[in-house]
């Protein structure tokens, strides 16, 4: 990896400011630095969250392990606030995709997804405070 010397101070930025500053995003590239986060965070969560489900102890979706939970709170402490949008999606994807069609007719029941993907995204945010 090479060091770029008119800017010493990537390095020991986080990740998610040194991105900010100008490695992934920003007005230099026409395209905002929270966006490739927020989106990898979405599909990390959705992905870890599937594959825990694997490990759900039968009738229901009661996993012993939940890794999303962790991908969640490092992508906070690392990127900060702006991934939240990025963990509110993921969840709400991951947990809309286990409900049944029979349930996704009732207006409630759609809502449930969602409120439990704001608890996920409360849950990292005051993880990374």
């Amino acid at each position: 990896m090479t060091h770029d010397s008119t800017r010493p101070d990537l390095l020991t930025r986080p990740l998610g400011e040194a991105a900010a500053a100008g490695g992934g995003g920003g007005p230099a590239s026409g395209r905002p630095g929270w966006l490739w986060p927020c989106l990898g965070t979405a599909l990390a969560y959705w992905l870890a969250g599937r594959l825990a489900l694997l490990l759900a102890i039968p009738p229901g979706y009661a996993s012993p392990i939940y890794p999303s939970a962790g991908i969640a709170l490092a992508a906070a402490l690392v990127y900060g606030w702006r991934v939240l949008p990025g963990i509110l999606i993921g969840s709400a994807l991951m947990n809309a995709s286990i409900s049944t069609p029979r349930e996704a007719a009732h207006g409630l029941a759609m809502a449930m997804p969602l409120i439990s993907a704001l608890g996920a995204t409360a849950q990292a945010a005051l993880g990374a405070w």
